[in-house]
């Protein structure tokens, strides 16, 4: 985490403000972005399936 460095030089309740903002970003993005690309490997393989 390179984040915490600088994170360091802000008072202790600016870095738990901006954590939590961050982790909570963080997790609601990447949830979403899992759930995208789950959809997307799913349709590509459907797609390039040769017939029959």
């Amino acid at each position: 985490m390179h984040y915490a460095r600088k994170f360091n030089t802000l008072k202790a309740d600016e870095v738990t403000t901006k954590r939590d903002a961050l982790f909570g970003a963080g997790k609601q993005t990447a949830g979403n972005f899992a759930t995208f690309l789950m959809y997307s490997v799913c349709w590509i393989l459907q797609e390039v399936k040769p017939p029959g």
